[in-house]
């Protein structure tokens, strides 16, 4: 040990006694301060104030106290010094009592010599410090072992240990992927669902073959048939010598973390469906135009050709021939001029862009009544009519197809809309009293007419939703926020 300064506390009111034990200190420990109280009092005022002593050598008969009763005063008041009790007695036996009492060593005044005492001291100091360490490692520790135990029973994770006999030595929480709720000391084996404990035999054989963690996902489907998902990770524990002595094992619950991926996967295939779907609907739209351009536009601009070679072949003096011609001619170009009205009205509504949604709905149903025989009714209330262009055309087109379906599939005679804003929501429900949709056909690919209804609603973070009514017909209920 090296001789480094130390604070020494000399309790001793013989002063011979003091002079000689002062005198072997600054011999063996230089540059040390060394402190005389002759009473018990004197020394209370001094360990008590600011001032620590590495060392305090007690003699055990002071003018105001001795033997036992001193040893436990100054016991109380010294802290983490080292006390050595310094006695005139040949008292063997008190000095080793005074020891289980927390004294750190004793001598005798008839063994005091210079190497005795500094041996003693030296002795005593690093005993102090090696007790001092083996606490602060104690309670380092304690205070890892508390957060550990803290972070364990606290994890989300299940954690257990599995010895090498598969014999679960600890667990942190009971956990649904387990068939047993006190499953501390049973076999890992006897605790898993039978439909996995292959793969988990597999994987602790990789594990322990490897030395490795290994990975695994799996479902266990409960007593009320709801699956759950579990990730599992199995890695090895290891002796001091670095041999494999049991296994760790930390299972997460991923059940909502699959739903999603389930739902990721159900909206990809969705997003690709409509992707078609639109396709399709531009192939159907381009057929549908092609097919009126040729046979609208194509038949009356044949026809108009054919009166104009007839009105050719007029002699000039047969004024009133020419005058019905031209009437003729006059009257095909009116009827090809309300061809391409309409076909320019059903490609974009004029009415929805100069006098609004009410309106464009009116004029439609119009059409729809002559053209079908199909009585309709509404009640269009409370619409803004600074209504965004985006809402105007997803409520109108969706009214549109929802009238294309009417009257391509549900034979009905009655239709009746209700289109209301409240509450900065558009509500938009329209009825009809056919055969209603076949709730099956719900349940699986929607047609295109739908697909598009949906999607439009949905880019306006609104809700789409057709069913079967109670009785007849079907219904088409659509709610959009307004922002």
């Amino acid at each position: 040990m090296s001789t480094k300064p130390y604070q020494f506390l000399v309790i001793e009111d013989n002063l011979a006694d003091f002079y000689l034990i002062r005198s072997i200190l600054q011999r063996k420990f230089p540059s040390s301060e060394i402190t005389n109280a002759e009473t018990f009092k004197q020394a209370s005022s001094f360990i008590t104030s600011e001032s620590f002593f590495d060392v305090i050598l007690l003699d055990l008969s002071l003018p105001d106290s001795q033997g036992h009763s001193l040893v436990k005063d100054i016991l109380k008041i010294s802290g983490d010094s080292v006390v050595i009790i310094i006695t005139g007695l040949e008292d063997k036996e008190y000095g080793l009592k005074a020891i289980n009492i927390g004294i750190d060593d004793y001598i005798e005044k008839t063994d005091l010599s210079t190497s005795n005492l500094y041996r003693t001291i030296t002795f005593a100091l690093e005993r102090r410090i090696a007790s001092t360490n083996l606490k602060k490692a104690n309670e380092y520790i304690r205070e890892s072992g508390e957060k550990f135990r803290s972070l364990v029973t606290q994890a989300s994770d299940t954690i257990m240990t599995v010895n090498l006999n598969y014999n679960i030595t600890f667990i942190n929480k009971f956990d649904k992927i387990y068939n047993q709720s006190k499953i501390q000391g049973k076999n890992i084996y006897s605790c898993v669902p039978k439909s996995n404990r292959k793969k988990f035999r597999e994987l602790f054989v990789k594990a322990k073959k490897e030395k490795s963690v290994v990975n695994f996902e799996f479902y266990n489907t409960t007593e009320n048939n709801e699956v759950s998902w579990y990730s599992v990770n199995i890695g090895c524990l290891h002796s001091s010598h670095q041999e494999v002595s049991g296994f760790l094992l930390i299972s997460r619950d991923i059940t909502e973390s699959k739903k999603v991926e389930q739902e990721i996967l159900v909206l990809n295939n969705q997003l690709r469906n409509f992707s078609n779907s639109i396709e399709m609907a531009r192939e159907d739209e381009r057929k549908h135009i092609s097919r009126e351009i040729h046979d609208e536009f194509g038949q009356l601009l044949a026809g108009i050709k054919y009166s104009i070679a007839r009105t050719l072949s007029k002699k000039e003096t047969d004024v009133l021939g020419i005058r019905n011609m031209l009437q003729k001619n006059m009257l095909l170009v009116d009827t090809l001029i309300e061809r391409t009205r309409k076909i320019a009205r059903d490609l974009r509504s004029g009415i929805l862009d100069d006098f609004g949604l009410e309106a464009a709905i009116e004029c439609h149903f119009a059409d729809f009544t002559q053209n079908t025989g199909i009585q309709c009714l509404y009640k269009i209330s409370n619409i803004d009519p600074s209504l965004s262009s985006s809402h105007s055309n997803a409520i109108f087109r969706i009214f549109q197809e929802s009238l294309t379906n009417v009257a391509k599939h549900s034979n009905a005679t009655k239709v009746k809309l209700r289109l209301e804003e409240k509450n900065k929501q558009l509500y938009y429900t329209l009825e009809d009293n056919g055969v209603g949709i076949d709730e099956n056909l719900l349940n699986q690919r929607s047609g295109v007419g739908i697909t598009c209804m949906k999607e439009r609603a949905v880019m306006l973070q609104g809700d789409f939703k057709i069913k079967k009514g109670k009785t007849l017909g079907t219904i088409i209920s659509v709610k959009i926020p307004i922002q």
